[in-house]
């Protein structure tokens, strides 16, 4: 009763005795983690408020940067005058025609939207019609203010070009419109160029004349050398909606013809025509995305080449050749190659068509060829096929190729389309004049960085790629390592900090989209942290309670039954006493008789 133990050495019970030590000694091991443990979470929970508010920060970041891009005004015709290169800024058909017959050479601006009317203009050698976005100023109408607006209505059948290129020149950052609604116009082409180079950039060409039988041309090149550059966001269209007017529909046009067309890197190119994307023109596509999006169209007798990564959406050879180099690709094809050269020289490539037939030929007269070399594959209708080993075949006359023998059905492997690229991204270079945005978009970040450096525990900072091993057993068997990340701004890419363009203040906002989700994801693997050691510590404290009781069981004394046999004891001595006291007082009444 006095230690309430019934085993209070290996002498009262020995088997009792030495394994109430071991639960004991186990709980006293456990609880030593405990401590560990609970640390632990702690850090944890310190990483995790610094992402939280980290983020908070960044988004404020994000507010910062989004303002910017919408408090930016478009600067005077004087600025612009006093930029390096510019020839002259005008803002009328007058100051148009002036600066052009002046022959200067360098940047003519189109200072805001210019009727030209029908009135046609010829660059000479080394003159540029740009638009203000060239300069990098923000435009949020973009496509609307340096625009210029032909009205073709009433053209004579000798008018054959808008804008016609002597020399060397380019085009960028504008939008070119030429409509009409007259039945008798007879406009050959928007823009023709006489010179050997063009260069084409973030343009907006709209060619939609109302009734033409004769053929009209959105690009045209008039001798064999005219290449045309093109880069950056373009949307080129001829025709559209407004030309199906009943009978009065235009019957046919073009939207490049008679010269060579290449696209640079990250070039996106939207082609809207209801006919021919092109007529005897040489295409070589280097690392763009072109997409035709029109029904029935046509790269009539062209030569095609796509290299890189190039993606060719909406296709339907008619005549020419079609080569695939490298990783580039064709996808939701209209139709069947009509007439066409197929050449097929990475593996890496691949065509897909949706329909049964790979070449289609409706005249006895006419032949298509295919090569391509070994694991070259081509879907049709969604089925993969792919060659065992080199092919090169031709067929002649009238024919539909269905599958062809020296393709070999994949079994299994369904042809799936990928997700189009964004096609509204304009990569215009656009410069940015508030520098006090700037500012405090650095002094966010630089305090963004502060905050992660601090969001650290008894010395470890699971956010600048510290790690922590959080041990839940007594021989270390069980663990769980922690790893770190790195959350400064310079590993999460927040690396535009000054923003020189308006393009800088869109680059800062794409990092921080990226920065942010980086950021999510990072919180969201702490959290599987916090779950796992918080699970394991709540554990660890019910198996300790649970060793500790079973030791009990083993040493401790029942106190109700040790009490009651001690009361059993009190009541037999106490019955014992009243017995000697009674035979006591027995005696001595007798002994009085004496």
């Amino acid at each position: 009763l006095s230690t309430g133990l019934k085993v209070n050495s290996a002498i009262d019970n020995p088997s009792s005795y030495y394994t109430a030590v071991s639960l004991n000694n186990r709980a006293s091991d456990l609880s030593a983690l405990l401590d560990s443990m609970a640390q632990g979470i702690q850090m944890i929970k310190a990483a995790t408020e610094g992402l939280e508010a980290g983020a908070k920060l960044l988004e404020q970041a994000s507010a910062t940067a989004t303002q910017a891009l919408e408090t930016v005004n478009i600067p005077s015709k004087s600025w612009f005058e006093e930029q390096e290169g510019v020839a002259a800024v005008v803002s009328s058909k007058e100051e148009l025609l002036a600066a052009i017959d002046s022959g200067k050479k360098g940047d003519i601006v189109i200072y805001g939207q210019i009727d030209m009317g029908n009135t046609a203009i010829t660059l000479k050698e080394g003159q540029n019609l740009t638009g203000i976005g060239a300069y990098g100023v923000a435009d949020n109408e973009r496509g609307k203010f340096s625009a210029l607006n032909f009205d073709i209505t009433g053209a004579s059948s000798k008018s054959t070009a808008f804008i016609t290129m002597l020399g060397d020149v380019s085009l960028s950052d504008l939008s070119i419109y030429a409509t009409g609604d007259s039945a008798n116009q007879r406009a050959q082409s928007l823009l023709e160029a006489q010179g050997d180079v063009v260069s084409l950039r973030n343009l907006d060409l709209s060619f939609i004349p109302y009734n033409y039988d004769y053929g009209s041309i959105l690009i045209k090149g008039i001798n064999n050398n005219c290449t045309f550059n093109i880069q950056g966001g373009n949307n080129f269209n001829i025709g559209g909606e407004e030309v199906i007017q009943g009978s009065n529909s235009l019957k046919r046009h073009t939207l490049f013809a008679n010269c060579t067309v290449i696209t640079n890197s990250q070039t996106i190119l939207n082609l809207a025509s209801p006919y021919n994307i092109g007529g005897n023109v040489h295409f070589e596509f280097n690392d763009s995305v072109i997409n035709v999006m029109a029904n029935g169209n046509y790269f009539f007798e062209c030569d095609i080449i796509c290299n890189g990564t190039t993606q060719l959406n909406g296709y339907w050879n008619y005549g020419g050749s079609l080569t695939l180099n490298d990783q580039s690709r064709v996808d939701n094809a209209k139709g069947s190659i009509h007439m066409g050269n197929l050449v097929i020289n990475s593996p890496e490539a691949s065509i897909n068509i949706n329909g049964p037939y790979l070449l289609d030929c409706e005249y006895e007269d006419h032949s298509a060829s295919v090569k391509a070399v070994a694991g070259s594959k081509i879907s049709l209708k969604g089925q993969v096929y792919q060659t065992q080993e080199d092919v090169d075949y031709t067929i002649s006359g009238r024919f539909v190729n269905g599958t062809p023998s020296e393709f070999q059905k994949v079994e299994g492997e369904t042809y799936i389309q990928p997700p189009l690229p964004d096609l509204t991204y304009l990569a215009t270079p656009q410069t940015y004049e508030n520098k006090n945005d700037g500012r405090q978009y650095g002094e966010i970040i630089k305090q963004y960085d502060s905050l992660i450096k601090d969001s650290s525990y008894k010395g470890i900072n699971l956010l600048r790629e510290q790690n922590l091993t959080v041990t839940f057993n007594e021989n270390r068997s069980a663990q769980l390592a922690v790893q770190g990340k790195d959350a400064s701004a310079q590993a999460l890419g927040l690396v535009t900090m000054n923003w020189e363009t308006q393009n800088d203040v869109v680059k800062s906002i794409q990092e921080l989209t990226e920065a942010l989700t980086q950021i999510r994801q990072m919180s969201s693997e702490l959290g599987n942290y916090y779950s796992i050691v918080t699970t394991r510590e709540n554990f660890t404290q019910n198996l300790i309670n649970v060793l500790t009781e079973g030791a009990d069981k083993l040493k401790l004394a029942d106190m109700n039954e040790e009490s009651a046999n001690m009361l059993a004891l009190q009541t037999r001595q106490q019955l014992a006493v009243n017995s000697l006291s009674l035979a006591s007082q027995a005696s001595q009444s007798i002994l009085k008789l004496f």
